[in-house]
């Protein structure tokens, strides 16, 4: 994971392991010599000095194992043996750990903490140089290490962030590609639905007709209906089949057209299809009748007229499946310069068993919602006084 770029003080991410190892292997090395040191025997004149100076060693050391863990944890177990370094005389072991620890700070630590662990450097540094002005020159060689091992920390930081951030990016783009298919999914199957339920209830409607109908001129114009649906179910089957055929996938708007192209939607007014449908249902059985309100001074958009041509098709279906013969069924479509509003109101069979004929599933008003919605209209269905009403109504 990368550094956090705020969170609280003691926060820190967690530095790859081979980073950690690099680190805490040139530390070792570093304090190898001086370690083994403290086994060889040798007479030191202060033995209470010797001491203290072994127990920074120890410290030391330990703080930089400390890092495995969390980086500002070990910088805090540091800074006693980085004081007691300075007092004793024994500032070389902290100090080189202090310039490891440093890179480890800038690669993981919040840039609050980071900024605290550089002032907190260059104090040392300047108590270094008052305590030991002697041995002040060892500045020109740790300065630069400081600054090198937070050069290479932030570098690390920058890289492990930018990685991060392209994972970020390559997951992102996964879920809109996997929302744009699903979207596509989704739509693929509204105009499928839209296309084909209309002629294929129609077709069962007329089938069943035939079935029991006495006088053969009724059969004979059922049968005449069924064939008109069939081929025209047919037809907007295969215009689909074929954009979607092309390349596996297809776009959305090549999918419309093909459909459009064959299917009232798109070559007739939305009144001329209201009177195509409405003697649908008047074949079948239902009264209807459609009207118009018109002020004449606007034009419907063709995704707008395809919409709620879409709308009230699926409509027509549903009176179609569920009305029963003899219903009444009226089409009232409003249009001003502001916004067009359809009206679909039929009454409800008195027959449960009409309802059921035919099944439902409720993806036709669920698609109605959506085309309408889309434009950022208002779509309601269901009972008012004793009849079904569905509404859209889509600004413009």
């Amino acid at each position: 994971m990368s550094a956090p770029a705020g969170g609280r003080f003691w926060d820190a991410a967690q530095i790859g392991h081979r980073t950690m190892l690099a680190v805490t292997a040139v530390v070792m090395l570093s304090l190898f010599s001086d370690i083994a040191g403290l086994f060889s025997g040798a007479v030191v004149p202060d033995q209470n000095l010797a001491i203290i100076r072994r127990g920074v060693i120890f410290w030391s050391s330990g703080a930089i194992l400390l890092a495995w863990l969390r980086s500002t944890f070990a910088a805090a177990a540091l800074v006693p043996a980085l004081a007691v370094g300075l007092f004793s005389g024994g500032y070389l072991y902290p100090l080189v750990i202090m310039v490891g620890l440093l890179g480890v700070l800038a690669a993981t630590a919040t840039a609050t903490f980071v900024r605290c662990a550089i002032a907190f450097s260059v104090l040392w540094l300047g108590m270094f140089c008052i305590i030991w002005p002697a041995h002040a020159p060892m500045l020109l060689v740790s300065v630069p290490a400081l600054a090198i091992s937070w050069a290479i920390g932030g570098t690390i930081r920058r890289h492990r962030q930018q990685r991060q951030s392209d994972e970020q990016r390559i997951v992102d783009l996964g879920l809109e590609r996997q929302s744009a298919a699903e979207n596509e999914r989704k739509s693929i199957a509204r105009d499928l639905h839209d296309v084909v339920a209309h002629e294929i209830t129609l077709i069962a409607m007329q089938a069943r007709a035939a079935e029991h109908a006495a006088d053969p001129t009724v059969s004979s114009r059922a049968l005449r209906v069924i064939g008109d649906a069939s081929r025209g179910a047919l037809r907007d089957l295969r215009a689909m089949l074929s954009v979607l055929h092309q390349d596996g996938t297809a776009p959305m708007g090549d999918l419309r057209n093909a459909v459009e192209g064959t299917n009232t939607a798109g070559a007739l007014s939305l009144m001329d299809g209201a009177w195509r449908l409405a003697e649908r249902l008047r074949s079948v059985g239902i009264k209807t009748s459609c009207e118009l309100e018109d002020d004449g001074s606007f034009v419907l958009p063709q995704a707008v007229h395809t919409a709620l041509f879409r709308v009230l098709q699926e409509s027509i279906t549903n009176v179609a499946k569920h009305a029963g013969s003899g219903a009444r069924c009226r089409i009232v479509i409003a249009v001003t310069q502001r916004h067009v509003a359809l009206t679909v109101r039929n009454s409800v069979s008195a027959s449960p068993s009409v309802s059921h004929i035919y099944g439902t599933s409720r993806r036709g008003l669920i698609g109605m919602e959506e085309r309408v919605k889309v434009f950022g209209g208002t779509f309601s269905a269901g009972l008012e006084a004793g009849s079904w009403v569905v509404r859209a109504q889509v600004r413009v």
